[in-house]
């Protein structure tokens, strides 16, 4: 279902950021629409985005889990028990896009 498919990109975003302490924009993920997902992550209090200016063009936010979300964030990935799956790193790409 629609609804299933939307928690499990939030679980796969949520434990990626958990596992690694990365922090990513949107465009660093290669899920359609992350933004989205980062969005209701943040609402939820199960990360934290900071928004990075740029010079001449708009600022772009950057989600992490910190030491504010961490406990929540591991509570979620719990209750979903998607603690113990592997970190899924092929959801992110590793390139500088963040740098252009």
């Amino acid at each position: 279902t629609m609804k299933s498919r939307t928690l499990h990109r939030k679980l796969n975003i949520l434990k990626l950021l958990y596992d690694t302490n990365l922090r990513l924009t949107a465009a660093q993920f290669k899920i359609s629409n992350a933004n989205q997902y980062l969005r209701a992550l943040e609402k939820a209090k199960l990360i934290k985005r900071i928004e990075v200016p740029r010079e001449g063009t708009t600022p772009f936010k950057i989600g992490f889990v910190d030491s504010g979300t961490r406990k929540k964030a591991k509570e979620y990935l719990v209750k979903h028990s998607f603690l113990n799956v592997p970190t899924p790193l092929h959801i992110v790409s590793f390139k500088d896009e963040a740098q252009g």
